[in-house]
């Protein structure tokens, strides 16, 4: 079994328009496998050795290169060299011959290749080769069908308004060579459904399932440092309220302190803001009467104002001497109004 290259690979970059006038059909060049090729680990040199030269007797037709004993001519191309190289390093065997090519341009060069490592690819790559054929004669085939039914929906839809929503689904089964079931399908539409299609909600899901797969190996990779970078911002976030937290208690403290400072220096009540009241040493007016004692009668410490702005004092737990002398303020009784008397009758 052979199979044929119409091409060797590479064949500008080396040694070919040296030794193109003096190839022949039928001469033997030697493989070489290139596994530290930079750009493909599976690559295979092929080159022309003086010894093939001498028995061909071409050697006077490259008089330039004479010093020389072997002469790179390109690689096997990459498709082949990948199914290649696995057997060729477990020891497999394999002969390449000269074809055919042109002489002119230099640029072109068929190669024959036999050996026990053609027998075991070439079925392979026929196989995949009449695969590659099968995929795309059904797809020629949906398309070739799915132009056809274009052509009568548009003369349908031409001819009855309603048929404006049409869409059909077309679908061509193949079988490769192990027997495995494959598809091919398209879809027709009429012209306002396909118009539909391009502009409407379908357009916005065939995007999401595009982007899809790639938002996901996206959020995959980078989730995770996504995830530590929100944490680091949380706790310093957390870290700020809890200074700014300290800082205002610190400061109704003091503020407190304060107030507390000069009603024992001047003896007269002060005034407080709502937030320092929990700071503030002294008693609500309910903790007054819960311990037994009359409001009425303790010495105000501090003046304020309820969240719902009504009046709040602050008391001493001492009686202030003139308050309890005073008495419990009494509100003065008007006089009554002669339209607040009730009628007689």
């Amino acid at each position: 079994m052979a199979e044929l290259i119409e091409s060797v690979a590479g064949l500008q970059f080396y040694q070919l328009p040296l030794v193109a006038e003096s190839l022949q059909q039928g001469i033997r060049l030697r493989w070489q496998r290139d596994p530290d090729n930079w750009s493909d680990c599976n690559a295979t040199s092929l080159w022309l050795d003086r010894a093939e030269a001498v028995a061909w007797e071409i050697l006077e037709l490259i008089p330039a290169n004479e010093p020389c004993e072997t002469w790179q001519i390109g690689h096997i191309p990459r498709g082949l060299a990948a199914d290649l190289a696995p057997l060729l390093d477990d020891g497999h065997g394999m002969d390449v011959f000269v074809h055919g090519g042109t002489k002119d341009g230099a640029w072109s060069l068929a190669v024959r290749l036999e050996g026990a490592a053609i027998d075991v690819v070439a079925p392979v790559r026929a196989a995949r080769a009449a695969d590659a054929q099968a995929e795309a004669a059904a797809v020629r085939a949906v398309e070739k069908l799915r132009n056809e039914i274009n052509e009568g929906l548009d003369r349908v839809s031409r001819r009855f308004l309603g048929w404006d929503g049409v869409l059909v689904e077309l679908e061509k089964s193949w079988t490769d060579h192990r027997g495995r079931p494959h598809r091919a399908t398209d879809t027709a539409w009429t012209p306002r459904a396909r118009q539909d299609w391009w502009t409407g909600e379908q357009v916005r899901r065939a995007d999401e399932a595009m982007r899809a797969p790639r938002r996901a190996a996206a959020t995959a990779a980078f989730q995770p440092i996504i995830d530590a970078e929100i944490a680091r911002k949380e706790e310093a976030r957390e870290r700020r309220r809890q200074r700014a937290a300290e800082r205002r208690e610190a400061g109704r403290r003091a503020e407190a302190a304060r107030l507390v400072a000069r009603f024992n220096e001047t003896g007269r009540s002060v005034a407080f803001s709502r937030g320092v009241e929990p700071y503030l040493p002294w008693l609500r007016r309910n903790d007054i009467e819960a311990r037994g004692m009359n409001p009425e009668h303790c010495r105000i410490a501090a003046e304020g104002t309820t969240p719902y702005n009504t009046p709040l004092y602050l008391y001493l737990l001492e009686i202030d001497q003139e308050r309890a002398a005073a008495g419990p303020k009494r509100k003065a009784l008007r006089a009554a109004d002669p339209d607040d008397m009730p009628i007689p009758w």
